[in-house]
């Protein structure tokens, strides 16, 4: 359901979701740079090439494209609009420490605020 994604010329590299066919949703930190260029996408051995369709900084998120007959239908991480305490999360990365990957497993306890603002 996740993916590792690629820029040309960068060693950076970090996780995306496919949230929809020919959607992936990632960190806009990592594709802030592209200046529209292709991110190269790898998932299961595959090689996709996508490019950025939205950004949205204030939130670090991305929405990437991609032409979802050239791969199989991978599996989407379908989102919701609404979540609540006890449901479940979870989430998947790279960092230096994990070069190969980590995960994390939750449960969701509720909001949180810090100086008057909700985190």
């Amino acid at each position: 359901m996740y993916g590792e994604a690629t820029l040309p010329g960068r060693m950076d590299w970090g996780t995306g979701f496919f949230v929809a066919p020919g959607a992936i949703l990632t960190c806009a930190h990592l594709v802030q740079e592209t200046n529209g260029q292709p991110i190269q996408v790898h998932w299961q051995k595959r090689e996709l090439e996508a490019v950025v369709e939205r950004s949205l900084s204030i939130y670090d998120l991305a929405l990437l494209r991609f032409e979802p007959s050239s791969s199989p239908d991978p599996p989407c991480v379908y989102l919701g609009v609404e979540f609540s305490a006890g449901h479940t999360l979870y989430a998947y990365g790279y960092s230096d420490e994990f070069p190969e990957g980590a995960s994390l497993l939750g449960d969701w306890e509720g909001d949180a605020t810090e100086n008057n603002s909700r985190l």
